[in-house]
């Protein structure tokens, strides 16, 4: 005799809980594209997988509101072409976008291209070394090829959208990113984590901000990013 399924029923107010907070998440993500509407003039392949609307747009705040010169980003998409944009607006900046896909490098920089963000855009490959062969961490991209990356810069915004970490089995896989970044990081800096409503991310930034030792802001709906600023100064 066979068993029926199981199923998980949510209660009338669970349910409720949960639609509310997908239509707010739309709401907040509606409201931030029309903020982003000046930077928004060729088309953008916003995917599934793409940052939120609201998380792009406390990002690129971060970058006006504490005057962020020297970029760095894990994980290259709609980010990319937007911190490209605004800093030819701006006139000032340089980004470095760090990408283990190769198809996506050729991809991006060819965006980046027709962009013309006055090459202060530059994308690097950094392929994932194999699990476990540094030190017992988990993977994550080549050192070797960050390091001659890297030298020399002071980096004042970090933000962390890579590499993958939507299986179980990659929940820990943005976590070395702080203890490789952490000597270029300027005196004053921003460090930024998308994802924080997963477990892996949210766990990954609890255990930075103890490193640290500063205060970070969850903001679990409005973006689903993590702050870490060392100054306090302006809300994003």
């Amino acid at each position: 005799r066979r068993r029926p399924c199981a199923r998980m029923v949510l209660d009338p107010l669970s349910r409720l809980r949960v639609v509310g907070w997908g239509l707010a998440e739309r709401v907040i993500d509606t409201l931030a594209m029309a903020q982003l509407a000046p930077l928004h003039h060729r088309y953008t392949p916003w995917a599934s997988s793409s940052l939120r609307p609201r998380a792009l747009q406390m990002l690129l705040n971060e970058v006006v509101l504490h005057d962020r010169r020297q970029i760095v980003e894990c994980g290259g998409g709609v980010s990319t072409l937007f911190l490209g944009r605004l800093m030819a607006d701006r006139g000032a900046g340089r980004l470095l976008t760090i990408e283990h896909d190769s198809r996506w490098v050729i991809n991006l920089t060819h965006l980046l291209e027709n962009e013309g963000p006055q090459g202060r855009c530059q994308v690097v490959h950094a392929p994932l070394e194999a699990a476990g062969r540094v030190g017992g961490q988990p993977s994550w991209y080549d050192r070797a090829i960050l390091d001659r990356a890297l030298s020399g810069k002071a980096i004042d915004l970090l933000f962390i959208d890579g590499p993958p970490a939507a299986r179980a089995d990659q929940s820990r896989a943005r976590a070395p990113a702080l203890g490789y970044f952490r000597r270029f990081l300027a005196e004053d800096f921003t460090v930024i984590l998308d994802d924080i409503n997963r477990p892996g991310e949210k766990q990954i930034f609890n255990d930075w901000c103890t490193s640290l030792g500063l205060k970070g802001t969850l903001h679990r709906l409005d973006g689903g990013i993590g702050v870490i600023r060392t100054q306090p100064g302006q809300n994003i």
